[in-house]
């Protein structure tokens, strides 16, 4: 729709044989705002329904995104109930609700920035993680090394919360035409 600018796509998809059957039933949408700014929006419900017990849950996602030779950026919003989908879902991320950014800056050829802020709920417990990193990347065609600082802290209903701070890094070197990475 409107020159590609403007996709709307539906899923339906059932599975399963009797006593064990699942649906899944999603709506997309993405807009292409032009100088490489896009919005996307999905969401999707699940029923499933295993020997008489009937769970159903939804799962939803938005995000906003900025593509450039240098830059390249997200804000995103995405839930996952606890009994949302059929099977092929992140258990990591089952029963969750996390919301941030993330963002790469390429300084130079040779030079580049990146982050990452956000905020990971548990839905059920009410447990909270937020997480904030940096990280500095030298890159040439063969080799790759960075350093990072992350910063995390857990809160829980019934506990204090959790601190940690940690410094990272990290190298590799690529072999074989780039097919290999160590």
């Amino acid at each position: 729709l409107a020159g590609g600018r403007f996709e709307v796509g539906a899923s339906f998809v059932h599975e399963g044989p009797t006593n064990a059957e699942a649906d899944l039933g999603g709506l997309d949408a993405r807009v292409d705002l032009g100088h490489g700014v896009e919005i996307k929006a999905e969401i999707a419900a699940t029923r499933k329904d295993e020997d008489g017990d009937e769970t159903t849950g939804r799962g939803l996602l938005a995000e906003v995104s900025k593509q450039s030779a240098d830059l390249n950026a997200r804000v995103y919003y995405r839930e996952q109930e606890e009994d949302f989908g059929v099977g092929q879902q992140n258990g990591s991320e089952s029963g969750t609700r996390k919301i941030g950014t993330d963002a790469d800056w390429r300084m130079s050829q040779r030079w580049s920035l990146a982050g990452e802020i956000f905020r990971n709920t548990n839905m059920a417990t009410d447990a909270e993680r937020d997480v904030g990193e940096s990280r500095l990347i030298f890159s040439t065609p063969q080799y790759k090394m960075n350093a990072a600082f992350r910063r995390a802290e857990d809160r829980y209903e019934d506990a204090d919360s959790l601190r940690s701070t940690q410094l990272l890094a990290g190298a590799s070197r690529h072999f074989l035409d780039n097919r290999l990475a160590l």
